[in-house]
């Protein structure tokens, strides 16, 4: 597979952990359908030490994209900065995860950011999973519906990235709300050959969880990922 840019921190310069990354999306559009989505507001507030093993096993993952020689290729603690890399900053929260303009302001405490991929220059898949956590539940709902605001004016939309050696040109799709506590977007990248990514967001208890997955044909597997870090933040 030759994809000449990736997505988000995998697609531009993957700025968190400093890993060039290349590839991503497809536009996957249709009407948003509301089901039933644990928020888990009722149970207590997770803490910082719980936010590892909230996270997705390389296995976990795998079985849910269906690689066969994923690995766990990068991890950061912190937020990072690519808001210079997009035409469109409103757009910024939309396209990147952990994003630190994103979350300023929200009453954050901690993070934890993984990319999971296949060694070397040629990936088929490419996962990013983010936990965020916050002082209690509220302020998770709080983040997740002013990122709904914004990534409904993103919604088909394009923005133009800018990569170490070029600039690549993406198309978003129409927001999905599959739950009430989760939205996803997805996002075509021009002449890729049909690399696919797709953003989602979820709150539970007093954590914001994203999650990426890109690959070619890449259906709803982002809101896939979420879904089981939601449930493994419920079981703790």
């Amino acid at each position: 597979m030759s994809n000449s840019a990736a997505w988000p921190r995998m697609c531009v310069v993957a700025v968190a952990v400093g890993v060039a990354l290349t590839g991503c999306t497809q536009n996957v559009g249709g009407s948003a359908v509301k089901g039933p989505g644990p928020s888990g507001s009722n149970k207590p507030p997770l803490a910082e030490s719980s936010l590892d093993d909230v996270l997705l096993s390389v296995d976990d993952v795998s079985s849910i994209v269906g690689g066969t020689d994923l690995e766990m290729r990068a991890s950061s603690q912190d937020l990072v900065d690519n808001s210079e890399d997009i035409d469109k900053p409103e757009c910024l929260g939309a396209f990147y995860a952990a994003e630190q303009q994103v979350y300023e302001g929200s009453g954050w405490k901690a993070v934890r950011d993984e990319i999971i991929r296949e060694p070397g220059d040629s990936k088929q898949h490419w996962v990013e999973q983010t936990v965020v956590l916050f002082a209690n539940a509220d302020k998770a709902l709080n983040f997740l519906d002013k990122s709904r605001d914004r990534w409904k004016k993103c919604q088909q939309t394009s923005v133009t990235i800018k990569g170490s050696s070029s600039s690549y040109d993406w198309d978003f799709g129409r927001l999905q709300e599959p739950s009430e506590t989760m939205i996803s977007l997805d996002a075509d990248q021009k002449d890729s050959n049909g690399w696919v990514c797709q953003h989602a967001m979820s709150a539970v208890s007093n954590l914001i969880v994203e999650a990426f997955s890109c690959g070619n044909g890449v259906g709803d597997q982002g809101q896939e990922l979420a879904e089981q870090i939601v449930k493994n933040a419920n079981a703790k």
